[in-house]
């Protein structure tokens, strides 16, 4: 669908009233506002946006090109704006997703946009969280696992040391409420202790770390809590912006903003991630988080990242403890090609290809390994048949089938060989 929004700068500014009339039949007034420090030209600001919001009823979209956004974007909504779109390049991520906050909270539609020789991809960071929350919601769904997603974010731990004083102690902070469900609040504190905090700090931190309530009214306590310092609102902007984009999409796993949750590890420098099932009693199954330094370590600065691992060993043990394996999924190999070299491995594959499109599940011994090794593979994977073909079976274009259980072989064609499964 096409849209039009004419430009005012495009107006006899002299007559801007009788030129914006003339344009009614468009989708749109687009307002260029630019300050001679993030982009050379100097236009328009507050008093021209806010004059012309009577002369017209079509949506002012308010194109911001100015440097830190942030500041002014709530005074454009109260102008009249009613998009109000910010570059990426002016300001830092954390400051352009409050930006984008706080025109959403005048009820207004908020916009990234990029200058032309920026990638469009630039603005993928204040969607990736979202989408890592939408990613383990989904495999969980799908493996029948009902889990809890826990979250918080590095810089409000950040922030939360600073206003107890002791700011240079955040790693050994969060160490320790890292393991509150694991250890109790008492040995916490007493961890604390012992890593040098004073009683009032560790006083001043008890009701943070217990914060109770929903998630928006977590966010809202925070916002009062952390209001002395800069880093701990920017990790609630976050969070916030996380939660109110993740609001549109229809997410079946519980979602919870958890201040505790700091995994213990120091590289994590915006959102933290934990999944939790709730119908088995075992730790963590799915953990990440944003990491925009750890490149740095390999010699790759300013490349930022998001991700998670899933643990594989204990989502097995969820599944085991809940008889949620998906059927089919334990059936073993039904077919075993013996590998004696390469020269046998080519003319394996297409036969392979061939058996496998039939729906037999089958593999090749991955090395040219002994015989013996090979069939001891097969079975301890209790594979039923093993399919030999070497010098005489290609030249014969045969196969040796072996039956593992009786130790029968007997000499067929590939067709024949689909006929017995």
């Amino acid at each position: 669908m096409i849209k039009i929004a004419p430009s005012i700068l495009s107006a006899d500014f002299a007559n801007l009233g009788r030129d914006i009339q003339r344009i009614e039949t468009a989708d749109y007034v687009h307002v260029d506002v630019m300050d001679g420090l993030f982009v050379p030209n100097i236009s328009i600001g507050i008093p021209v946006v806010k004059s012309i919001r009577p002369v017209t009823a079509l949506p002012l979209d308010v194109h911001l090109m100015i440097d830190r956004p942030e500041r002014y974007v709530e005074q454009f909504c109260d102008a009249g704006g009613d998009i109000v779109t910010c570059h990426v390049e002016a300001d830092t991520e954390e400051n352009i997703h409050l930006a984008l906050k706080k025109i959403h909270a005048k009820g207004k539609k908020a916009g990234v946009v990029v200058k032309p020789k920026t990638p469009a991809s630039a603005v993928l960071p204040f969607i990736n969280e979202v989408e890592l929350i939408q990613i383990m919601d989904e495999v969980f769904h799908r493996f029948g696992i009902r889990v809890c997603i826990k979250m918080n974010n590095r810089k409000i731990l950040s922030g939360i040391a600073e206003i107890i004083g002791e700011a240079d102690k955040i790693v050994d902070i969060t160490v320790a409420i890292d393991k509150l469900d694991k250890i109790g609040l008492d040995n916490v504190n007493e961890e604390l202790r012992s890593k040098g905090l004073p009683e009032e700090a560790i006083e001043r931190l008890q009701p943070i770390i217990m914060l109770q309530g929903s998630n928006q009214e977590k966010i809202a306590t925070l916002k009062e809590v952390l209001s002395a310092s800069e880093t701990g609102l920017k990790g609630v902007a976050e969070l916030d912006f996380i939660l109110e984009r993740i609001s549109h999409t229809p997410i079946r796993a519980e979602l919870e903003l958890d201040l505790t949750l700091a995994r213990g590890l120091n590289y994590y420098t915006g959102a933290i991630f934990e999944v939790k099932a709730l119908d088995v009693q075992i730790g963590s199954i799915t953990g990440g988080g944003r990491y925009d330094n750890l490149t740095g370590v390999f010699g790759m600065e300013g490349v930022s990242g998001v991700g998670f691992s899933f643990g594989a060993d204990r989502i097995f043990d969820v599944l085991n403890q809940l008889d949620l394996y998906p059927e089919g999924s334990l059936k073993t190999t039904q077919l075993l090609f013996v590998n004696f070299g390469q020269k046998e491995e080519i003319h394996l594959l297409p036969l392979i290809a061939k058996v496998r499109k039939a729906g037999i599940r089958t593999e090749l011994y991955p090395e040219p390994a002994k015989m013996k090794k090979q069939m001891g593979y097969a079975d301890a994977k209790k594979i039923p048949f093993v399919a030999i073909v070497g010098e005489n079976e290609m030249a014969e274009n045969k196969i040796n089938l072996k039956n593992m259980l009786t130790g029968e072989q007997t000499l067929v064609t590939i067709e024949e060989l689909i006929e017995r499964f």
